[in-house]
């Protein structure tokens, strides 16, 4: 017995005991609103969801988030059947926003299962179009909320459009394409496809090359209508999106958010920079950056003899790696790689910007390891006293790169 007291397991089953104990008590007592992380209790069925559903407290505030009846409703109803569909459609003309949110997400949350239930979506997003309707949509994906996304698109919420399916995506590079689009449609749907590249790559990527090369061939660039813009607008070295923004250069941002993929426009956007518009050429000046493009060096280089423009040429002279193996302190504590100019006595002429580097002296690498077992707990200085191994010195060397 007192080896069992000694070894403490009695104190652990006791602990164990309290602890099954307690969770049994807290999951038996009634939901409330307070409890948003167990929302597996708040409803049992489809008639006290429904009901707990229109369930209100207090003035409506007007935030994004539903509140936590709401939310648990619809969470709960999103996991029934298509049998719930039907009473869910009239509560999305409740004169309560918040009611009328929650419908929506729960049917948001059915997916396929709420089919039946689309066009009147498409009429709660008619009607409010900065509500939950849109969420709805999305999850649907069905192409015939195409249209009304369309006529709605800048009082949509982005965080609904940035998730919209495979099926109504196409809208926005509609859009894009319309040359009837207003500058803000643009700025919009600019800023949505680039947030969300990644999710379109293989099919956009194409579309966007062609029109960026439509929109080049054009003697004087176009620029979306009903604006006025000055005769010439002030250089600078910022993408600038506003009245005086051509078309082509919405396109050239968008191709530059596929990275990759996109580096496949190249051409096009090297195309862009030489047409020497003010609006354009940032624009694919950076978009030649993105793809690690040596024919972004030479704009690169006339953005570093401009003081305000220094800092972003830095950043590009880094993206594009120009100075990939320059010497630089690294976490070695003041060791630097040993290296040459290239283009130096010592070897062959080279591309300005490039370095011949080598790894570090073992002296370096043996006062690194010192002053890390000074720095660091016990623990690790006693591992770092010990002799030297692969582990150590591959710690401490010093990078030669970026």
């Amino acid at each position: 017995m007192e080896r069992e007291l000694k070894s403490g397991r009695p104190r652990w089953l006791t602990g164990l005991v309290c602890v099954v104990v307690a969770l049994a008590l807290g999951c038996s007592r009634p939901w409330k609103r307070e409890d948003t992380r167990t929302w597996e209790g708040c409803c049992q069925g489809a008639d006290a969801c429904l009901a707990l559903l229109q369930e209100l407290h207090g003035p409506d505030t007007g935030e994004k988030w539903l509140p936590p009846e709401q939310a648990c409703a619809a969470w709960k109803l999103g996991r029934e059947g298509e049998g719930v569909v039907p009473r869910l459609i009239p509560l999305l003309r409740h004169p309560e926003r918040r009611v009328r949110g929650g419908a929506a997400q729960a049917l948001a949350n059915m997916g396929e299962k709420a089919t039946g239930a689309l066009p009147a979506l498409i009429e709660a997003y008619e009607r409010e179009p900065g509500g939950l309707a849109l969420h709805a949509l999305s999850s649907l994906d069905d192409e015939r909320a195409a249209p009304a996304i369309v006529r709605h698109l800048l009082e949509s919420p982005t965080s609904a459009l940035e998730h919209l399916g495979p099926t109504l995506a196409p809208v926005l590079f509609d859009v894009l394409e319309n040359p009837e689009s207003s500058w803000e449609a643009l700025v919009l749907v600019r800023h949505v496809l680039s947030r969300r590249a990644s999710m379109h790559t293989e099919t956009f990527v194409p579309r966007l090359r062609t029109l960026l090369a439509r929109e080049l061939e054009e003697s004087t660039l176009r620029r979306p209508p009903g604006t006025s813009c000055p005769s010439a607008p002030a250089p600078g070295c910022e993408a600038v999106f506003d009245a005086c923004t051509p078309r082509a250069a919405y396109v050239a941002s968008v191709l530059a958010a596929h990275a990759r993929e996109g580096a496949k426009g190249e051409a096009e956007a090297l195309q862009a920079l030489q047409r020497a518009d003010v609006r354009l050429a940032p624009v694919a000046l950076q978009a030649l950056v993105v793809f690690r493009s040596p024919a972004a060096v030479p704009g690169v280089l006339e953005q570093l003899a401009v003081p305000e423009c220094r800092a972003r040429a830095l950043a590009s002279l880094a993206l594009l790696g120009a100075w990939r193996g320059q010497p630089r302190r690294s976490r070695c504590f003041g060791c630097w790689p040993r290296g040459r100019r290239a283009g130096s006595a010592h070897g062959p002429q080279r591309p300005l910007g490039t370095w011949e580097t080598q790894p570090p002296s073992r002296r370096c690498t043996r006062r690194c390891t010192r002053r890390t077992a000074k720095s660091r707990p016990r623990r690790l200085r006693r591992w770092a006293a010990t002799p030297s191994g692969r582990m150590r010195r591959s710690w401490c060397r010093c990078s030669s790169g970026w």
